[in-house]
């Protein structure tokens, strides 16, 4: 197994920690702040963010 390094050369941290992250933060945000009916658009963007992310990494 290839050892995973924590730095921001390696492309998959920085792509979590510029974009990932930030998205998953404003729309936690966004639950507390939308009433219960629009609850729904915070979860689209995390999943959409999250599927974005993994199929960014599977190419390479």
């Amino acid at each position: 197994m290839e050892r995973f390094e924590f730095n921001l050369s390696n492309r998959k941290v920085r792509l979590w920690l510029f974009a990932v992250m930030p998205i998953l933060i404003i729309s936690m945000i966004l639950y507390w702040v939308l009433p219960n009916e629009y609850a729904f658009v915070p979860a689209i963007i995390q999943g959409g963010t999250v599927l974005v992310y993994f199929l960014t990494t599977l190419r390479t």
